[in-house]
């Protein structure tokens, strides 16, 4: 009879023990949240659910730019943005556009620059798909050489409103727009521009 006291009283003991093991003692039972091991094997092996990467924060993007800003213009564009915040739609951004330019009425041929910074707001209907609006404020110029007596040349303070959408892998985006060059002083451009940006 005491041996089947003694018995009984280490079985107890050992279900008290399971059932209150503590946070250095999970058990096969716990489970894994939010990428954190929470649990180990009967065999005291730790078992680790994959930890979904950091959202991106920062791009880069290299596109071309085809529009009519006083001349129709062909421009190599590079742009780049930041993320305002963490978790933040809005993103800092800035371009800069360079490129050559034939005269719209006669024949000539010149050059073309913009360069302009602002924000951009960005939503997913999943994340391959996104749209994307903003504005800029900035300069642009352009200068051209025509027939014998035509030349020219302009520098205007714009304001860019833009549309376009962001689709692509997590790091790799194609970034299509259209945008509109609003200036105080010169000719109102309108442009459509293809890009291929990283994300990082």
């Amino acid at each position: 009879m005491r041996n089947l006291v003694v018995l009984a009283s280490l079985c107890s003991l050992g279900a008290i023990a399971y059932a209150d093991a503590g946070p250095g003692e999970p058990d096969e039972l716990s489970r894994i949240e939010d990428g954190i091991v929470l649990v180990h094997a009967a065999n005291g092996t730790p078992l680790v659910a994959p930890v979904p990467p950091p959202p991106t924060t920062t791009y880069v993007e290299v596109g071309v730019l085809l529009g009519a800003d006083g001349l129709l213009v062909t421009a190599l564009d590079i742009a780049g943005g930041h993320r305002l915040a963490e978790g933040s739609h809005f993103w800092f951004h800035g371009e800069l556009a360079i490129g050559a330019g034939e005269e719209i009425l006669s024949a000539g041929a010149g050059s073309f620059f913009r360069v302009s910074a602002g924000v951009e707001a960005r939503g997913c209907a999943i994340a391959a798909l996104c749209a994307r609006a903003g504005i800029d404020v900035g300069f642009q110029g352009a200068s051209f050489v025509g027939e014998p007596g035509e030349s020219g040349q302009y520098t205007a303070a714009v304001a860019i409103p833009q549309v376009g959408l962001d689709v692509g892998s997590r790091e790799l985006r194609l970034r299509p727009s259209i945008d509109l060059a609003l200036a105080m002083q010169g000719p109102i451009g309108a442009d459509a521009k293809l890009a291929l940006a990283y994300l990082f």
